[in-house]
């Protein structure tokens, strides 16, 4: 993810399946002289990646992706959208009402599996790829309003670092496991009374306060730097490092 440092609000999503980076615009209003107030709102944008993620957990059952769609739901509270059409469930979806200038377009990659045939596949960006532009955009808004709204103690990016943590410890037990594409379930390793009295399943080799700001590999899916366990401290150190 790119943050466009001339334009507030915009973002250049990283796409799988093309080297090509999808822009996506999100209401801003900082600075107020340059504010943007077409774009999509934060809260529709996780109400389609809420979609997403259930879509995604009828194709696979698994217990990381409700956990994901779960967290994503305490971050918006009672919000209901009113701007947001599902052009093709799971893939596409468009952010606005009126002026067709104002409205935004998300595509999400579609590839087949062994656990879903579609008959045409399409390029597109990923739910961690859009979860990584909303921390990042929520975090500054708020910043620049000096404020510090909170949903029952976390703030709306916690959540979503908590959301993005789920996905990527589904991916990592996934590829551990040799199941990745395949159609056959993962094995959790944990029941998950760890996650809820520290924040991260023991068997999974990063933990939510930073998983964000991971490397990602050519899948998408982020790694370790070093290979095992990093206190944040680490990770900041490891990461100014790598530039």
């Amino acid at each position: 993810m790119e943050v466009d440092i001339y334009h507030p609000g915009l973002y250049h999503l990283r796409q799988l399946g093309s080297r090509k980076m999808q822009p996506f615009q999100l209401s801003s209003r900082f600075p107020a002289k340059n504010a943007h107030y077409h774009g999509a709102h934060w809260r529709d944008v996780i109400v389609a990646l809420i979609d997403r993620t259930w879509f995604a957990n009828k194709i696979l059952p698994c217990n990381e992706t409700p956990t994901a769609a779960r967290l994503m739901e305490q971050a918006i509270g009672e919000y209901r959208a009113t701007r947001v059409h599902v052009l093709d469930e799971g893939h596409v979806y468009e952010f606005g009402n009126g002026k067709p200038a104002n409205r935004q377009v998300l595509t999400f990659v579609k590839r087949s599996s062994k656990a879903v045939q579609y008959p045409k596949e399409r390029p597109g960006t990923q739910s961690q790829e859009v979860m990584r532009m909303l921390i990042y955009h929520v975090a500054e808004e708020r910043a620049n309003r000096r404020e510090e709204f909170s949903l029952e103690g976390f703030a709306p990016e916690e959540y979503l670092q908590h959301a993005i943590y789920q996905y990527e410890a589904r991916a990592y037990r996934r590829h551990t496991q040799r199941v990745n594409r395949e159609k056959e379930p993962h094995e959790a390793l944990s029941d998950g009374k760890d996650l809820r009295d520290y924040g991260h399943y023991l068997d999974v080799p990063f933990e939510p306060d930073y998983v964000d700001l991971l490397p990602t590999r050519d899948d998408g899916h982020v790694f370790m730097p070093n290979g095992r366990r990093c206190f944040r401290n680490e990770i900041d150190v490891m990461l100014e490092l790598l530039g």
